[in-house]
């Protein structure tokens, strides 16, 4: 305990002061999507359009249930829209070309952004779209993003990569609030760049909370995609999923394990209350982009219940 406090302490301020800096000075975006009643819409007004599902897949954050979930949909026959091919977990310049040829076919398409991804790829994903309607199909594209509560995403990361890691002595044995403090907005971090998940593998990358200016177009981007959502509601967004995609989609999230070199590891205590301090200090964007996705999450819901009542 004496360790981690100490070590809270002697970073706390150089830390305390950006984390101040982001949330004093960062105006906080709404998420401007079109909604479930605009994606919808779009929807009902090309029903045989090909379809790109594109989802960003933050680790720890519900991805390896969506991808599990495309694989599916690829091997399933009986839904009406299924995914010609699952592109991803890397996504590299041949695969936007072979995307473009398969739209243009008229064949829709699933895509694991998670890593590497380039950090431009809601742009690009829009931008083959925009591609393959100048040849006379125009494709739809769902883009999506979850978003985790910051204490239960480095909990989990933590769980799946580093407990393994210090089981296998590969790594140096580390409390998970020490491993926060290595670590400074890992969601927001890695939704700039792909490779920085990498980085806090192996506890590099920055020491200090992302800057105004990098928080400011990581929040622009989670604000900027189809339907952005929080980790913990993505079971109930599977209906709407289905719905939105046709295709066939699980009824409830999977759970990814710890990684295979490793079980067990060193015991770890929560410390509820420092840890939720730890990514107040240095995770304060992971925090904003949490909230801003649980509003959206909200927004979307709502929409949800309004549409299915009123089919009752």
């Amino acid at each position: 305990m004496g360790r981690v406090l100490l070590l809270l302490s002697a970073r706390t301020l150089a830390a305390a002061f950006t984390s101040f800096h982001t949330t004093a000075f960062v105006a906080a975006p709404e998420w401007h999507g079109v909604g479930l009643h605009g994606l919808l819409s779009a929807q009902e007004a090309a029903p045989d359009a090909p379809l790109m599902l594109f989802d960003r897949h933050l680790e720890k954050n519900g991805g390896f249930s969506m991808h599990t979930a495309m694989q599916n949909s690829v091997a399933s026959a009986g839904s009406k829209l299924n995914c010609t091919k699952l592109f991803g977990y890397q996504i590299n310049n041949k695969d936007w070309v072979e995307m473009a040829s398969l739209l243009t076919q008229k064949q829709s398409i699933c895509v694991d952004g998670h890593s590497p991804v380039p950090s431009d790829w809601l742009q690009r994903a829009r931008a083959v779209a925009s591609e393959v309607a100048a040849t006379g199909t125009t494709p739809r594209v769902l883009t999506t993003l979850r978003i985790r509560k910051p204490t239960d995403h480095y909990r989990s990361f933590y769980d799946w990569d580093q407990v393994p890691r210090m089981n296998q002595k590969w790594a140096t044995n580390v409390s998970l609030i020490e491993f926060i403090m290595m670590t400074p907005d890992l969601q927001a971090s890695t939704l700039l760049e792909s490779n920085r998940a990498v980085l806090a593998q192996h506890r590099k990358g920055a020491t200090e909370p992302l800057s105004a200016s990098e928080c400011a177009a990581a929040l622009e981007t989670a604000a900027d995609v189809d339907l952005l959502t929080t980790t913990e509601a993505m079971t109930e967004f599977w209906p709407v999923l289905r719905r939105l995609t046709e295709f066939a989609l699980p009824e409830e999230h999977i759970h990814e394990g710890p990684k295979r070199f490793g079980c067990c590891g060193p015991a770890v205590s929560l410390l509820v209350d420092k840890v939720e301090q730890a990514t107040r200090t240095m995770a304060p964007c992971d925090w904003m982009l949490y909230e801003m996705a649980q509003r959206a999450t909200s927004k979307l819901l709502d929409e949800w219940r309004t549409l299915s009542d009123a089919k009752e």
